[in-house]
């Protein structure tokens, strides 16, 4: 008989029932772990639970429960798991559910269920090593061996995959060797998936199987042709009926979670990993060159006035960091914002082998004519950068890009121009001083 309280809730006349496990965990652990049922020498199959949509994986938590304790449709009555700890909203903990196989269970092994805390920012790639770090010396602990069975991404809806699961994917590629071969996508939308689809294919994210849990809302018609035939193919399991998903989990064959080791042998670099995070986080994909995808800084358009032809662009908030400023001037043609634009690329660390390179908003890829000539920089340009990555984060940026100068004959031209750059500085971006003045010149020498 399952273990239960004497006591439950009601929610849409059914009888919501906490399942009754035991915890050994106290507050401030990087693992909570909570066991059901006596430790036993049967075989353990461990699914990792990613993603981060708290209600859908606290849904697909319970429908799991449900089905390992044989819960009909026609019960009047529901499982679930509850966390009753003071640190149960701590994010960064690990919830690790053990499920014992004993007579009550539907399931021939032993379920360990880890729920891991969200993942994929782009800023705090450190945390997220740590807590892959957390749980892989949990296991190594817990059971002697850091195998997994299934690695499983919960996404909630039908839109495109979203940037910090395309991280957390990247992250976990680098800690399995063959990662595909156990990685499930557990979609808890049925109606139109077909966009997350797509994502997932234009993402690379590989995977072994998909699964729709819906609650058993899904017939044929509300959804498309197309789509109804796409879950005669895809495994499909509802609220009480997740077989598919456990027949799969019996066969798998489980993979060793071993980023401890790569770290210490060093090819996992955290460091590159948070750089292309920042990069993938904060650029598009805007064309392609000889082999390497052209990605504009999404950068924001904060100030424009088509009168006086200036223009401010903001990459990340504002904050309170001192603000370093670099101008630059030069002869027309001279190759000012080529070298903004190799500046840029330097900064966010764009290495030779990376198959991508960076463009500011416009330059230079938008200023091409059809003869692949570049258009004359017309607006005097504060590039602002509010985000930088290491080891240039203590200060903010702006990159000042201004039109060519003319020649000694061309004193109004000229002093249009310092006019511009003295408005864009002053009244604009607020400041009165330079850091650095760049002449740039090239290497010619009528042009000295």
């Amino acid at each position: 008989m399952v273990r239960l309280p004497g006591h439950g809730f009601t929610e849409g006349g059914l009888t919501l029932l906490p399942l009754k496990m035991t915890s050994t965990s106290s507050a401030g652990d990087p693992v909570c772990k909570q066991t059901f049922g006596s430790s036993n020498d049967g075989l353990n199959k461990v699914v990792l639970l990613f993603g981060d949509d708290l209600e859908s994986k606290g849904t697909l938590k319970d429908s799991f429960v449900n089905y390992i304790f044989d819960v009909a449709v026609t019960d009047t009555h529901r499982l679930i798991l509850v966390n009753n700890h003071i640190f149960n909203d701590d994010p960064n903990t690990i919830y690790v559910y053990i499920f014992n196989q004993s007579g009550d269970m539907a399931l021939p092994f032993n379920l360990v269920l880890v729920d891991v805390p969200p993942l994929g920012s782009p800023t705090d790639t450190e945390r997220d090593v740590r807590i892959l770090q957390d749980l892989e010396g949990f296991l190594q602990q817990e059971f002697g061996t850091t195998m997994i069975d299934s690695v499983s991404l919960v996404t909630p809806s039908s839109q495109d995959v979203l940037r910090p699961l395309i991280n957390t994917y990247e992250l976990l590629s680098l800690s399995f060797d063959g990662l595909e071969g156990i990685m499930q996508i557990l979609v808890s939308d049925s109606t139109s998936y077909m966009t997350l689809l797509n994502s997932l294919k234009k993402s690379n994210i590989d995977y072994s199987n998909l699964f729709i849990f819906d609650n058993g809302e899904t017939d044929a018609g509300n959804v498309s042709p197309e789509e109804y035939f796409l879950l005669q193919i895809f495994h499909h399991f509802d609220y009480h009926g997740v077989s598919d998903f456990f027949q799969e989990l019996k066969e798998a064959s489980p993979l060793s979670l071993s980023l401890v080791r790569r770290l210490e042998a060093g090819s996992v670099d955290i460091s590159d990993i948070s750089r292309l995070r920042v990069i993938h986080q904060f650029t598009e994909v805007v064309g392609h060159v000889d082999g390497l995808d052209l990605r504009q800084l999404l950068m924001k358009v904060e100030h424009q006035d088509e009168t006086l032809r200036i223009k401010k662009l903001t990459l990340g908030d504002a904050n309170d960091k001192p603000t370093k400023i670099l101008v630059l001037v030069g002869d027309k043609t001279s190759g000012k914002t080529t070298l903004a634009t190799a500046m840029i690329n330097h900064i966010f660390a764009v290495k030779f082998q990376d198959n991508f390179r960076l463009l500011a908003n416009g330059d230079p890829l938008h200023r091409l004519h059809k003869t692949l000539n570049l258009k004359k920089t017309k607006f005097t340009t504060a590039y602002t950068f509010n985000l930088l990555p290491r080891p240039y984060d203590r200060h903010n940026l702006i990159i000042v890009d201004t039109p060519g100068l003319g020649s000694s004959e061309e004193h109004a031209h000229n002093k249009n121009i310092m006019t511009r750059l003295t408005t864009l500085l002053r009244q604009t971006c607020g400041f009165h001083h330079f850091d650095v003045i760049g002449f740039v010149a090239p290497a010619r020498i009528e042009k000295l």
